[in-house]
């Protein structure tokens, strides 16, 4: 089941990409500035073995290179900025469905089931939610027995131990 829309959370998302490409982007510029550097050591020793054009090679290689390693760079950051929105998806996309879920099942009826995508994460949480929903149903379902049983008993006696069950039930909440 996809999902329409790719920017759930959209403040979460862009601040875990934009944090992830951030520390990216601080190490790319590290990249440029040696081979910078090793490309000054190789003309330095080359310079002094060899007369004007290995260098003049050398340095027109140089700048070739780096922007060549600078456009490769680029591009890797707007894929590292792309893969961190999509993993972030799969935070957002699960935290968001739980949200809602409990919105839902505090404003109504309480909702059994949660069903997250195949490839999020969290899928422990969604095993755990489904768990205790089923484990409220079940006590939901055992004092809605004891109300209804006190309710069709004709003792009172019996009415009120079953209404005392229903209420030490509610109260184990």
């Amino acid at each position: 089941m996809a999902r329409k829309n790719f920017l759930i959370n959209k403040d979460f998302q862009l601040k875990v990409a934009s944090y992830i490409t951030g520390v990216l982007i601080l190490f790319v510029f590290i990249y440029p500035i040696i081979i910078y550097k090793i490309f000054d050591f190789i003309v330095s020793i080359v310079g002094e073995e060899c007369a004007g054009s290995s260098i003049d090679i050398l340095n027109s290689s140089r700048t070739t290179v780096l922007v060549a390693i600078m456009g490769l760079q680029l591009m890797f950051i707007i894929f590292v900025f792309i893969l961190s929105l999509y993993l972030s998806h799969r935070i957002a996309g699960p935290i968001y469905k739980l949200s809602m879920t409990l919105k839902l099942s505090a404003n109504g009826p309480l909702q059994k089931i949660i069903k997250f995508r195949k490839n999020d994460l969290f899928s422990e949480v969604q095993d755990e939610y489904n768990q205790m929903m089923t484990s409220v149903q079940i006590k939901l379902e055992d004092i809605e027995s004891d109300i209804e049983k006190a309710r069709q008993s004709k003792d009172m006696t019996s009415s009120k131990l079953e209404l005392d069950k229903a209420i030490v039930k509610i109260k184990s909440f």
